[in-house]
C-alpha cells in the first residue's frame, strides 16, 4: 500500500512546472531559470498550438499545457484558473517575442 501511494505521489509531482507562469492576452508565457547557467528561457503557449487541460485537484485546480514535446503542469487557485481562462480566450494576439523580453 505504501509503495502504491509513493508512486502516485511521484507521478503527480513529476510534471509540475519549475517555472513561473504569466497570463498574457491570447496565451501563457512560462519563464524558467536555468540554475547552472543563470540563463532565462521564455516559452509561449497559445491556443492555436497548445492543448490546455484543467481538472479539479483539491484544494484547487491543475492546469496542464501540452504542445508537441513541451509539457508543463501547475496547481492553481480558483482565481488563477479564471485568469488563465480569460487570457486563453482573449481575442487579442499574444505579445511579440521581443516584448516578452520584459519578463526576463
Amino acid at each position: 500500500m505504501l509503495l502504491g501511494s509513493m508512486s502516485v505521489l511521484a507521478y503527480r509531482h513529476y510534471p509540475r512546472s519549475s517555472g513561473r507562469w504569466f497570463a498574457v492576452p491570447g496565451g501563457l508565457v512560462v519563464r524558467r531559470l536555468n540554475v547552472l547557467s543563470g540563463r532565462v528561457s521564455l516559452e509561449l503557449f497559445t491556443p492555436s498550438d497548445t492543448e490546455l487541460l484543467i481538472s479539479p485537484l483539491p484544494p484547487g485546480w491543475e492546469a496542464t499545457l501540452a504542445s508537441g514535446r513541451r509539457r508543463t503542469c501547475r496547481l492553481l487557485t480558483r482565481r488563477e484558473c479564471f485568469a488563465l481562462l480569460a487570457a486563453w480566450q482573449s481575442p487579442d494576439l499574444p505579445p511579440e517575442p521581443r516584448l516578452s523580453g520584459r519578463l526576463r
